[in-house]
């Protein structure tokens, strides 16, 4: 089975954390009270890959590093990154300007780690109820060619769950291109 390390990277109190339990089944719903990360929090776990052409899937072996959005672990973030299959990029759109404090994280653990555009994905995680009056999310610059999920474990936990999926399914993608390619070095030899 294919084993993929994701990160959960982004800004503090945008849900991560909520995320990362809710994806790996260690909980069903929301906590009420916020517990900020401490460095890192690692979830295994084996999730369904939907294929990019869709229709079936495939199980991968899912490593899900719950990153903390506090800059005071930034000393630990070249270990984190090192290895990294994917990272789904965090972000609260009831935060104004939030998705602009985004920029390192992506800097660090998606561009300069070598990851393609495919093994990177934006959510944009409610992590309160969904009101009629929520702000539409436009993408930084940097962020135009990622793909943008809106995320709400409360109010559409299927829908996040198949947003992960599909992610999954183009990081899933990537490594058996990168595998191959590989393997076609060493013949080739």
């Amino acid at each position: 089975m294919l084993k993929a390390k994701i990160l959960l990277i982004g800004p503090c109190k945008t849900g991560k954390s909520t995320l990362a339990d809710f994806l790996s089944e260690k909980a069903t719903e929301p906590s009420k009270h916020y517990r900020p990360t401490q460095g890192v929090r690692i979830q295994e776990f084996e999730a369904q890959a939907t294929h990019p052409s869709g229709g079936r899937s495939d199980a991968v072996q899912v490593q899900l590093w719950d990153v903390s959005g506090d800059q005071q672990f930034k000393t630990g973030w070249a270990v984190i990154a090192n290895g990294a299959s994917g990272a789904v990029i965090v972000t609260d759109p009831d935060q104004p300007g939030q998705l602009e404090e985004v920029e390192p994280y992506f800097r660090y653990f998606v561009r300069d780690s070598g990851l393609r555009t495919s093994q990177c994905v934006v959510f944009a995680n409610k992590s309160r109820f969904v009101t009629e009056d929520a702000p539409s999310v436009e993408l930084p610059r940097f962020l135009a060619k990622a793909r943008l999920e809106h995320t709400n474990v409360t109010e559409e936990p299927e829908a996040v769950r198949e947003a992960f999926h599909s992610f999954l399914g183009r990081v899933r993608a990537s490594l058996v291109e990168s595998r191959d390619q590989q393997e076609d070095a060493l013949i080739a030899g």
